[in-house]
């Protein structure tokens, strides 16, 4: 194994947390906007265009990895600095779930997720490439797709995942206070 991994979603229960708390003590990969707020986390996963053409615009990406879904070719692919390193396995997932499975599939464990609720509401909604307004979103009550991802991957991985925040899909579960103390006792790769 190669350590921790923290996926930071984009939930408000993420707001609450110091993510930079988080630097040096865990490879972290974000999802989407989150590298507006963040821009030195690891590892950042896109799977709609919109965003994806603003993280190249933005010159995110080296020597960082963009892992994001390419629906044209239903793929996952992992990119350095717009250009294709690798395909990995293709699952069709949204954000968050696929940036969980690269991370377990490249190794790592255990993988703490913050910042996924379990809900369709957005820190970043009514932003670009969010233009569903946060109102709209948070009456919706119907379970999110991707929480019954993160469950598939919850099966195929017993005891790696680990949630940071309200309980999702069952998941064991941290604090804030919990995952720091975790992640001061194991060194990163």
């Amino acid at each position: 194994m190669r350590g921790p991994a923290v996926v930071v979603g984009n939930a408000p229960s993420r707001l609450a947390l110091t993510l930079e708390d988080l630097r040096g003590r865990a490879v972290v990969m974000g999802c989407n906007a989150l590298y507006r707020d963040h821009p030195w986390v690891d590892h950042l996963g896109v799977v709609d265009d919109g965003i994806h053409q603003e993280v190249l615009e933005a010159g995110w990406a080296p020597p960082r990895l963009v892992v994001r879904y390419r629906f044209e070719e239903k793929r996952t692919i992992v990119e350095h600095d717009g250009t294709v390193s690798r395909v990995v396995r293709d699952r069709n997932f949204a954000t968050g779930p696929m940036m969980v499975s690269f991370a377990v599939d490249s190794g790592f464990a255990p993988v703490y997720l913050v910042g996924m609720d379990g809900t369709h509401t957005s820190v970043y909604a009514g932003t670009a490439s969010y233009e569903t307004p946060q109102a709209e979103r948070a009456m919706r009550t119907d379970e999110p797709e991707w929480v019954a991802q993160v469950a598939r991957l919850a099966r195929e991985h017993p005891g790696v995942l680990v949630q940071v925040g309200p309980p999702l899909c069952g998941l064991p579960r941290l604090d804030w206070r919990g995952l720091l103390r975790a992640l001061g006792q194991v060194a990163v790769r």
